[in-house]
């Protein structure tokens, strides 16, 4: 069915920016029944991940579709879900939807499943059978006009309900890394994405490079693009650590590999705390002797994770449950590597703490400007003679202490 071929009631008109301009648009009373959920709503894309490894292809049937999304719309937020459809039953519809011609829904799919369950629920009036909204042409409006205007629409209003972390990442991968079927090219570049999204070009450059250590995540867990797996294990908040650690400069780039999969390791096995863990691991990454010893200690402990992962058992459990488990003993000894090295970091900065403070105090002296010292009046100089003593009374005391610990 063409929506753009009937005749609906017009309503109101409402601005969309479309192809790099501001239009006015007619907005019109649509039946409900007429529409579809759009598969790629970004908010949803784990669970349909899971569905489709899980299940297999979604339903030809629209109905048959429908059902099966409403439900990942509603358990992607309940709370989200439930406040909306709360205003909807007291207020009705105050914010139009957008769709195309062909009835699939680009912006307002919780609203439209608030009205698919209100319609069901009071079934005796004719008050939520319709949704106001906007057609656009699909004639007229390609896959990346469609997904520049949801940009547009999600990160230009303040009220708007921010995507789960992981289902952003998601979203981030299908839009700049995943390749067109019909260019070969991503959608968006980085600096499309950021102007659409009104981000800067270095978060949305960020959050790229997070989405791709998801990608090798996946990878490492033997669940190559198994998205729903990731937003179980709520990795976004750790996996931000990881990427903060492999950013840094002290790193030895030689052992990138080997520290990268110390890492994933973590994000597997962690259970308490895993994103303050993740951090506190930085230093003693960063720290040649410490990072040698941890990755030494755990090198046997990688490969029976990567041979556990690949096994069959492993396999047939996750396609069963869609969670990834290993034995507690390897989960034990990450955990275990993980602790005493941060242990090991924390000691080591205890035993360099006198150095610090001692040369925080030399470089404060430093700033001392000498020419100034002519200019004291007698009590400046009072003052400042009362100080210089006890700095040289301090430096005394601590060489009698070094010289007695010899």
């Amino acid at each position: 069915m063409n929506l753009m071929e009937q005749t609906f009631e017009k309503i109101s008109t409402k601005k969309l920016p479309l192809k790099g301009k501001t239009e006015v648009l007619n907005v019109y009373r649509i039946p409900i029944n007429h529409l579809k959920y759009n598969v790629k709503n970004g908010r949803i894309a784990t669970f349909v991940s899971q569905y489709l490894d899980e299940e297999g292809p979604l339903p030809e049937d629209k109905e048959e579709f429908n059902k099966i999304i409403e439900k990942f719309i509603v358990d992607s937020n309940f709370k989200a879900f439930n406040n909306t459809k709360n205003n909807i039953r007291e207020l009705g519809q105050m914010e139009p939807a957008v769709v195309l011609s062909d009835g699939i829904v680009i912006d307002g799919n919780r609203r439209f499943t608030v009205l698919r369950q209100l319609n069901r629920e009071e079934s005796n009036s004719a008050k939520f059978e319709y949704i106001d909204a906007v057609i656009l042409d699909r004639k007229i409006y390609n896959e990346k006009d469609v997904k520049r205007l949801e940009l547009n629409l999600q990160h230009g209003l303040e009220t708007r309900v921010d995507y789960n972390p992981v289902e952003r990442l998601v979203d981030i991968y299908e839009t700049l890394i995943a390749e067109d079927i019909n260019t070969g090219k991503p959608l968006f570049t980085i600096k499309e994405y950021a102007r659409d999204a009104q981000m800067k070009e270095s978060e949305v450059k960020k959050d790229k490079e997070v989405a791709e250590l998801l990608l090798e995540y996946l990878e490492f867990l033997h669940q190559p693009k198994k998205f729903h797996i990731a937003r179980e294990q709520k990795v976004d908040g750790p996996l931000r650590e990881v990427h903060l650690i492999l950013s840094s400069r002290k790193l030895d780039q030689s052992k990138l590999f080997e520290i990268k999969e110390f890492l994933f390791a973590n994000l597997l096995t962690l259970k308490e705390d895993p994103t303050r863990m993740i951090r506190a691991l930085r230093k003693p990454l960063e720290d040649e002797r410490l990072k040698e010893e941890l990755l030494e200690k755990s090198e046997d402990t990688l490969d029976k994770i990567d041979e556990v992962l690949s096994s069959n058992e492993v396999q047939d459990e996750v396609e069963k449950t869609g969670i990834v488990n290993v034995p507690i003993e390897i989960q034990e000894n990450i955990i275990q590597v993980t602790e005493d090295a941060v242990d090991s970091s924390k000691l080591e900065d205890a035993r360099n703490q006198p150095i610090e403070a001692l040369r925080k105090a030399v470089n404060n002296i430093k700033q001392v400007d000498k020419n100034s010292l002519t200019y004291f009046n007698d009590e400046l100089r009072n003052g400042f003679n009362d100080y210089l003593s006890e700095a040289e009374n301090l430096v005394k005391d601590l060489r009698e202490v070094l010289e007695d610990a010899e």
